[in-house]
């Protein structure tokens, strides 16, 4: 087993391969809920979403040593921008994610 956070064994290295993993063999089903915001994802509309949002970043400019933060509220788009960095789209910049108090930070390595 790895560990994506060491006191949670995982079979997956990164939430990235971990969502690849679910979108490829379960793309219909439900993988995020947000009720009170009426907002609901698939594991294939999650992997969707976030490879959309790296591809932007990177059309963006996105380059090694600038950094993206997002600061949000409890909200779909959170766990889609968690799970962005450990995309191949980023990995190929070497981009980081850390999860500070403020949400997701994106650092371009």
């Amino acid at each position: 087993m790895r560990a994506m956070n060491p006191s949670y064994p995982s079979p997956f290295e990164t939430p990235g391969a971990a969502l690849r993993h679910h979108a490829a063999r379960r793309p219909d089903a439900e993988a995020l809920c947000f009720p009170l915001a009426r907002a609901r994802l698939s594991f294939a509309g999650w992997l969707d979403r976030a490879k959309s949002l790296a591809r932007g970043l990177l059309d963006l400019g996105l380059e090694p040593g600038q950094h993206v933060v997002l600061l949000a509220e409890n909200r779909l788009e959170w766990p889609v921008t968690r799970d962005i960095s450990s995309l191949e789209e980023l990995a190929r910049i070497g981009a980081a994610c850390g999860l500070g108090g403020a949400g997701p930070q994106i650092f371009a390595r």
